[in-house]
C-alpha cells in the first residue's frame, strides 16, 4: 500500500478481522516521502528525515474512513495542527514503525476501510505545499 505526501493521496487498507485492534505495523518497501521536497535529505520514509524541528518525529496518521484519526495514540502527537508525532523508539527512517494503542483498545469490523495519511497532507491547510514523494508499506494489524 502506498501514500503520498499532498494532494489527499493517503493509502487505504483492509482490517482483516473483527476485533479489538492493539496496533497497526507499517514495513517499508520503497520510495520516500518529504516535508520539503527541494532539499534531498529531508526525504524518508515516514515524515521528513534530517528536518531539525522534526527529525526524531513521524508524520503519519491512521484514520477510519471518514478521517477520525485512530492512531498514533494522542499522547504522542507533539504538533496537533499538522499531526507531527514523536513514537518512542522509532523516527522518520525506521525501517518500520509500530503505532500503539495505549488506552483502551479500538473496535473494529472485519473489511473495515481504514486511511494512512501524511499528516500534513490530512491536516491541508497550506503546509502540505512544498510536500512531495510517495511511500511505500506493508500493514499488519494486531487484534485480540
Amino acid at each position: 500500500m502506498c501514500f503520498g505526501a499532498k494532494d489527499n493521496q493517503f493509502g487505504k487498507f483492509s482490517v482483516p478481522s473483527s476485533g479489538r485492534l492493539l496496533a497497526i505495523k507499517l514495513v517499508h518497501l520503497y520510495g520516500y516521502v518529504t516535508c520539503l521536497k527541494t532539499k534531498v535529505e529531508y526525504w524518508s520514509h515516514w515524515g521528513c528525515g534530517a528536518y531539525n524541528s522534526f527529525r526524531d518525529h513521524v508524520d503519519v496518521v491512521i484514520t477510519t474512513s471518514t478521517n477520525g484519526i485512530l492512531l498514533p495514540a494522542s499522547q504522542f502527537i507533539t504538533d496537533g495542527t499538522l499531526k507531527w508525532s514523536r513514537i518512542p523508539g522509532y523516527n522518520s527512517l525506521s525501517p518500520e514503525l509500530v503505532l500503539s494503542v495505549f488506552s483502551s483498545p479500538l473496535t473494529v469490523t472485519s473489511g473495515q476501510v481504514l486511511h494512512l495519511w501524511y499528516g500534513e497532507d490530512l491536516a491541508n491547510n497550506g503546509g502540505q505545499r512544498d510536500n512531495g514523494g510517495t511511500s511505500c508499506c506493508d500493514v499488519f494489524a494486531r487484534l485480540m
